[in-house]
């Protein structure tokens, strides 16, 4: 059988615990905080959905010293992190990381997204 029961437990799976004052930024906000750089490796130390986003769920991510709030599109890689007990104990362990990537939309307009980056421990 490969339904998990464990999957539908709530709460946070992640050991991390955020500061109280942890800010929220977007991707464009933590790229110019790197001049730029698309090279840099963020370590991911935890995920979330945030449900009362206005724009309705989306992905977030808890860096060392801030959220990120992630694309609409993330939504459903955040989903299955958190649904996973193997990528939760492997972000628990530090082995999850994530890039910044530019993009074109299909309008044109230059957008930020990730990649999902293997930290080896």
């Amino acid at each position: 059988m490969s339904f998990k029961f464990s999957n539908l437990n709530k709460g946070n799976k992640f050991t991390f615990k955020p500061e109280k004052d942890f800010s929220y930024i977007s991707l464009k906000e933590l790229l110019q905080i790197n001049k730029g750089d698309l090279e840099v490796v963020y370590p991911v130390r935890a995920l979330y959905v945030n449900k009362s986003s206005k724009f309705g769920p989306q992905g977030l991510v808890a860096l060392d010293e801030c959220y990120v709030n992630l694309p609409k599109h993330m939504l459903e890689d955040v989903e299955s992190i958190i649904d996973s007990e193997e990528a939760v104990e492997a972000v628990n362990a530090g082995l999850c990381g994530m890039k910044i990537r530019p993009y074109e939309d299909r309008n044109g307009r230059d957008q930020l997204s990730i990649d999902w980056v293997d930290i080896n421990a």
